[in-house]
């Protein structure tokens, strides 16, 4: 025969496979009761003798108040606050990649890259007005790589301009993301603020995505 333990709570606790409710009634502890037939613990509870759905649960943080059928976040305060602060700065970081990549060095590789594309506009404005012909595209090599056929552009102005453009539009979508993540953190910080972890995620990345998208971003 098999039968489901159900402890004083109303949690099922393990699955009996026994030859009789009397052995079976051996084999349980003191405020423990026996129901038979088996019950998934994984997805049910009992409340009274009714066999009842867990709720969705909201994270593994989550542990289950059997008194009150619902899940409770039993960290305090402070350790919410403490991996807030570290949802808010993982957002910030997630979002900057979308613009670019976001490894070691790469950032010094494209500020190289900007300033190529700068002083190589900057020589073509020049050689217009004196009458000098294009600059030495090797001294450029930036550039270089990127241009011909199939690359970002087939010459080195368009090039440049291309990437003057992508630096300032990702300028601006780092500042319209660090408003967002400013107010975040220091909501976060403040000492009276209650934190939800979960909302303040979801809640901070929704109005990083609105602002960049109020800017075309």
């Amino acid at each position: 025969m098999i039968f489901t333990v159900v402890d004083i709570k109303g949690e099922i606790v393990s699955t009996l496979d026994v030859p009789d409710l009397k052995t079976a009634e051996l084999n349980i502890q003191d405020g423990q009761r026996l129901y038979e037939g088996h019950f998934d613990g994984s997805s049910q509870y009992f409340v009274g003798n009714t066999p009842t759905p867990y709720p969705e649960r909201p994270g593994d943080w989550a542990e289950f108040d059997y008194e009150q059928g619902v899940w409770i976040d039993p960290r305090s305060n402070e350790e919410r606050r403490v991996l807030a602060l570290k949802a808010i700065t993982d957002i910030r970081g997630a979002t900057r990649s979308r613009y670019v990549t976001v490894t070691e060095g790469q950032q010094l590789s494209y500020l190289d890259k900007e300033r190529q594309a700068k002083e190589w506009l900057a020589a073509m404005a020049a050689g217009q007005e004196t009458g000098i012909d294009e600059p030495d595209a090797g001294q450029y090599p930036a550039l270089a790589y990127e241009t011909g056929a199939g690359l970002t552009a087939d010459n080195p102005t368009k090039v440049a301009e291309i990437i003057v453009a992508q630096a300032e539009k990702c300028r601006l979508a780092f500042a319209v993301i660090e408003g967002v993540i400013r107010q975040y953190l220091n909501a976060a910080k403040h000492p009276e603020t209650i934190i939800d972890v979960e909302d303040i995620k979801a809640n901070c990345q929704r109005d990083v995505d609105h602002a960049l998208s109020a800017e075309g971003l």
